[in-house]
């Protein structure tokens, strides 16, 4: 999934650094807080799973169990939730969209081998698919960038979906 990671020591606590991609993390409650930093600002988890995803225009960070304490740096304010299921978006600028409930098992699902995009733009939907492909993918055109696209894709087939994107634009 072209994904980077490092591992990293904050202040005697051992985290990760996404520099690019996606990863899920699992923390345990019963031991010290764990962290993900990406772009600028970073997830704390004393328990429970998430996900982050960093790319070059922003990171989201889902709260698939119990809670995480998401900082931006840029704008020095933390942002807290208390549900599961809940979203954040970051970019270098401060937060984009704020704490907000998502579809986990949607959100997720490429740990299980799938992409699910339910009316997202074409131009997202371009940036994730990247991950998995070998070569960039160019949308062009601002209406066509905006498009919603409804798409289920198995990651073992990704690479034919791209030639049928660009075919169902044109028409």
């Amino acid at each position: 999934s072209n994904s980077l990671l490092s591992f990293v020591v904050e202040g005697g606590i051992t985290g990760v650094e996404i520099h690019r991609g996606e990863a899920w993390f699992e923390s345990d409650a019963g031991n010290q807080d764990f962290f993900v930093r990406a772009g600028n600002g970073k997830a704390v988890s004393n328990g429970g799973t998430f996900d982050v995803a960093a790319y070059e225009d922003g990171v989201t960070t889902i709260a698939e169990t119990n809670s995480l304490v998401v900082e931006v740096h840029a704008q020095a304010v933390l942002c807290y939730w208390r549900q599961y299921g809940n979203a954040l978006t970051y970019n270098a600028s401060g937060v984009t969209a704020a704490a907000h409930p998502v579809d986990v098992q949607s959100a997720l699902a490429w740990r299980q081998g799938q992409l699910i995009f339910m009316g997202a733009p074409l131009a997202h939907v371009a940036k994730v698919l990247e991950r998995w492909q070998p070569s960039k993918i160019v949308v062009m055109g601002d209406a066509l960038r905006q498009r919603p696209v409804t798409l289920v894709v198995d990651l073992d087939r990704s690479r034919d979906v791209v030639p049928v994107l660009a075919k169902a634009s044109r028409s």
